[in-house]
Parts: C-alpha cells; structure tokens; sequence
C-alpha cells in the first residue's frame, strides 16, 4: 500500500491505519536520506569531473561539446527521464501530505466534537463530594 493510497482511504482513528502510515512515514524518511546521501554523491562527482576535464560547468551541454558520441545523448535521456521522475515523486508527495493533513484535521474534529460531548454529559450528572475525611489517624 502506498503513501497516497494510505492517506486516501485511511480513517486515522483506528490504530491500524497509524501504524500503517507509521510505517509509511519511517519508509520514505529512508528514502529521503538515500537520496540525501546519492546528491553529495554525485556533486562530489560532478566536482571531481569539473577538474580532471578542465571544465567551468559539469552539465549535459558542455559534456557533450567536449564529447560528442551516442552514449553523451544516452546520458542526456537518462538524466530526463529521471528529472520527469523526481517531479513525479514530489507531485505524489504533494498530494499525499495534503490528504493526510485533510484527514488529520477530519479527525482532530471528531475528537473535539467527542470531548464536547462528554463536557455536556458531565454537566448533568450530579457532583460528587467528599464529606469523610480522606485520611485515618492510626492512634
């Protein structure tokens, strides 16, 4: 089950549905961080490329005028295919955090309309009060 869906569907008032998304939440935190992890990777390489090719910039542009075969314009696919892919996953996430958040709030009302609900209860039933002493003296 993805995010989206789990947020689509989910009631996050069963417990259930939060461990799910729990589960969810701690998977794409993962995630975050290989990809964290993967961009240091590749400025460290861009850095190192920038300096070996005698470069001002490391892109697809100058890599292909300083080299130009079929496998430069392979690259350059590559590189926007996953660029159509990073935007795809930040559309989903977008949408994701805003049904989550729309659920959320669905849910912070229902448990605001419950408490007000043992408030009015609680105002009819008689108070109860304590007319012993409420420790024993053992002398």
């Amino acid at each position: 089950i993805s995010q989206e869906e789990l947020c689509r569907e989910a009631d996050f008032s069963h417990d259930h549905n939060m461990d799910k998304l729990n589960q969810i939440l701690a998977e794409r935190q993962e995630l975050v961080e290989q990809i964290e992890e993967n961009k240091n990777i590749i400025q460290n390489l861009k850095e190192s490329l920038k300096e070996e090719l005698d470069l001002a910039e490391v892109n697809v542009s100058t890599l292909t005028e300083k080299f130009p075969y079929s496998e430069t314009t392979q690259l350059s696919i590559i590189l926007d295919q996953i660029e159509a892919l990073l935007k795809n996953i930040a559309e989903l996430d977008d949408k994701s955090r805003e049904m989550f958040n729309s659920k959320l709030s669905q849910v912070k009302k229902q448990l605001t309309n419950i408490n007000k609900g043992k408030q009015a209860g609680q105002a009819y039933r008689p108070v109860i009060v304590q007319r012993e002493g409420y420790f024993i003296d053992k002398k």
